[in-house]
């Protein structure tokens, strides 16, 4: 367990909605299909945590992040092929989800958008997907 991991959703009692939603790059996806989602697969982010996959409650705000993405992994051909995937939360461990530790909420859990998923997120968790730069749809 990382010591700097917040309680999990499970301990605080805070609901989880029934889709959340994280952006990656379609070069990804069929290995994602193949493996699932795996926690630092491609770090996107330097503050990224290891050992966790990020999850959005917003497809949009997934995105935004694809876009922004400051890691060494990510060139600009990807950034250009952005896919948002659906998750179906009921297919995830509870005890493995927790508030993302990057944004500061207050204790009460109101007002959380954002995930981390400690753990490699099952493709059968994969809902849907939108691919933005074209805008096609489908599993």
């Amino acid at each position: 367990m990382n010591w700097y991991k917040k309680n999990t959703i499970a301990q605080q009692q805070t609901g989880v909605p029934g889709v959340l939603y994280h952006a990656t790059y379609r070069p990804y996806l069929q290995s994602i299909i193949e493996k699932g989602l795996v926690p630092n697969f491609s770090q996107t982010w330097d503050i990224s945590q290891e050992g966790a996959v990020y999850l959005d409650i917003s497809p949009n705000a997934a995105e935004s992040y694809a876009e922004t993405a400051d890691g060494p992994a990510i060139s600009q051909e990807y950034i250009d092929d952005i896919i948002i995937l659906a998750i179906d939360t009921n297919h995830l461990d509870k005890n493995l989800l927790s508030h993302d530790s990057n944004i500061n909420f207050d204790s009460s859990g109101e007002g959380v958008t954002s995930f981390e998923y400690w753990g490699t997120i099952p493709s059968s968790a994969i809902i849907n997907f939108e691919n933005i730069s074209r805008g096609g749809r489908g599993i």
